[in-house]
């Protein structure tokens, strides 16, 4: 277990650092090739002695096994662990993310005091990544390919516990994928994250879904995603959001081509503001005459004159 778990938290250190994390660990490579043990006891320790300010949060990577008594065949799956309320966030994301990385069951976030889950400056959670006693999953565990999708899964529920507006599993761990593939710009990614985050709300969130399967599918670039979700989250604060759900729905009904849509909104945006400065000037009476005030005298007289 030790060996796959080195295995799996190395992969996931390269991963986190190429995404500008700072990773410290409790058990090295160095540690194994010179025989050290580091035990349950010492774990704590070493993060409490680390410099500097405390971490932002500890994730423990284990292996699960059970009693001989289960079926081998019939255990199986993802658990995550915390102890304090601030790490429960955390566990539940990871026990979302996790299994979805790896199509595996996701069994329980539950409370628990093990050790290194019992920090209460910083979210601290335990996980159980897998039953080695079930020869499928012992199988996944040990394989390369695998373990770096575990790796995206856990990337994936620490930025949900980020970002002001949590995003789908499968659409973040979608998005992790292909900036790893260089599909989309490093430097770009927090940008859409919170850009998604922003639209998928009840009203917008089906439109957003279709934009994303037609970049999938290739009629739409990420580029031409990007432009999109900005040229949208700017509409919608200064458009009816039924006006912008339309053209949106042009989009997906094909009357409308994605790349005419930021100059189309660009427009409206445009017609709406010389709108509202008409409305907002203030209408100018004329000066008042001497002809003027008795004519509306004698308006006064004869509207008078009608109503009686």
């Amino acid at each position: 277990e030790k060996d796959i778990n080195l295995a799996q938290v190395q992969d996931l250190k390269l991963l986190l650092e190429t995404f500008g994390a700072v990773v410290h660990e409790t058990r090295t490579p160095q540690d194994e090739a010179q025989g050290r043990t580091v035990t349950l006891d010492e774990r704590p320790q070493l993060v409490a002695a680390l410099p500097g300010p405390p971490p932002d949060l500890l994730i423990s990577v284990h292996a699960n096994s059970a009693t001989p008594r289960r079926d081998p065949n019939h255990i199986c799956g993802v658990e995550t662990f915390w102890y304090w309320p601030q790490s429960q966030n955390l566990a539940e994301q990871l026990l979302s993310f996790l299994p979805a990385a790896c199509d595996q069951n996701a069994r329980r976030a539950e409370r628990a005091a093990y050790r290194v889950a019992l920090f209460p400056q910083f979210p601290s959670v335990l996980t159980e990544r897998g039953f080695m006693v079930c020869p499928w999953e012992l199988e996944l565990l040990c394989d390369e390919e695998a373990m770096h999708k575990h790796s995206v899964g856990y990337l994936g529920a620490i930025l949900n516990c980020l970002l002001p507006k949590p995003l789908p599993v499968r659409l973040l761990l979608d998005v992790l994928t292909r900036t790893e593939q260089d599909e989309i710009e490093r430097t770009n990614l927090l940008e859409l994250l919170r850009l998604l985050g922003s639209l998928l709300t009840p009203q917008t969130a089906p439109i957003v879904r279709e934009i994303w399967t037609r970049m999938e599918h290739g009629v739409i670039t990420l580029t031409g995603v990007l432009d999109l979700l900005r040229t949208v989250t700017t509409a919608i604060t200064k458009l009816p959001r039924p006006l912008v759900r339309a053209v949106l729905l042009g989009l997906t009904s094909g009357e409308i081509t994605a790349d005419t849509i930021p100059d189309l909104m660009s427009r409206l945006m445009g017609q709406a503001e010389e709108k509202h400065q008409v409305e907002e000037q203030p209408t100018l009476e004329a000066p008042a005459t001497l002809e003027g005030v008795e004519a509306k005298e004698q308006q006064k007289t004869t509207v008078a004159a009608d109503q009686m």
